[in-house]
């Protein structure tokens, strides 16, 4: 996925997690949506290729590394 794409999924994710989304298509078709959710994901190394992008979403989301041992 290029980086374009990769801002334009992660905006949505800003936006949505501040807890109001409203999305419009070419059909004229609105929805919209408010409230609040949590996100728990997992990745391999590959997310630290992508840092610099990811640490511009702030304070909204947070990174764990785990090491095993």
């Amino acid at each position: 996925m290029g980086n374009d794409e990769l801002r334009e999924i992660l905006a949505e994710l800003r936006v949505t997690y501040d807890g109001y989304v409203s999305k419009s298509w070419g059909t004229g078709q609105t929805k919209t949506w408010k409230d609040k959710f949590g996100l728990i994901a997992a990745s391999t190394n590959a997310l630290d290729k992508k840092w610099k992008l990811y640490s511009k979403l702030g304070e909204r989301f947070i990174r764990v590394n785990l090491n095993p041992d």
